[in-house]
């Protein structure tokens, strides 16, 4: 039996996507904060439970099978700063309807919603700059569907992830 590869690729079920996985900046992560995650499902209905706080978020395909419930691809880190993570996370129900929608997240709604998960850590801007934060989560997970990534990383990246 011949497997054609090029026509699973054609027809959507398979997806690549480059990772970076570099233990040198997981150790030089400084933990700006301690941060308390919590986590749901990307789905409508369990937005409406994210708080109406400022913090930070990850995105994280869960593919949740074989009983390997630990096997997560974190895919995209943002903050919310001016607003509460309930409504930064809510428009990325939108973003495909956008006039210039941005092609990576698209990409990742796209292709992963069913097993999309939310990770966030709500922070109180008064007292932690969260963009700080970002940017330190940035440089340690180093995401695939983040389009900016902070200082040398765009440089390293800017091949590796769009080649």
């Amino acid at each position: 039996m011949s497997y054609d590869i090029a026509s699973e690729a054609n027809t959507g079920k398979i997806y690549c996507r480059k990772f970076i996985l570099w233990p040198k900046y997981w150790e030089n992560y400084s933990e700006i904060t301690s941060l308390s995650w919590e986590s749901i499902k990307y789905v409508k209905s369990e937005i409406a439970s994210l708080p109406d706080n400022p913090g930070v978020y990850a995105f994280v395909v869960k593919p949740q099978i074989a009983q390997l419930y630990d096997c997560n691809y974190l895919l995209y880190i943002g903050k919310a700063k001016d607003q509460s993570l309930k409504v930064r996370c809510s428009q990325y129900l939108k973003e495909p309807a956008q006039k210039k929608p941005r092609i990576l997240i698209t990409q990742m709604l796209k292709l992963w919603m069913n097993n999309l998960h939310l990770y966030y850590s709500a922070i109180d801007p008064s007292t932690i700059n969260i963009n700080s934060v970002e940017q330190e989560l940035l440089e340690a997970f180093i995401p695939p569907m983040n389009s900016v990534l902070p200082g040398k990383l765009s440089l390293i990246t800017k091949d590796i992830y769009r080649s």
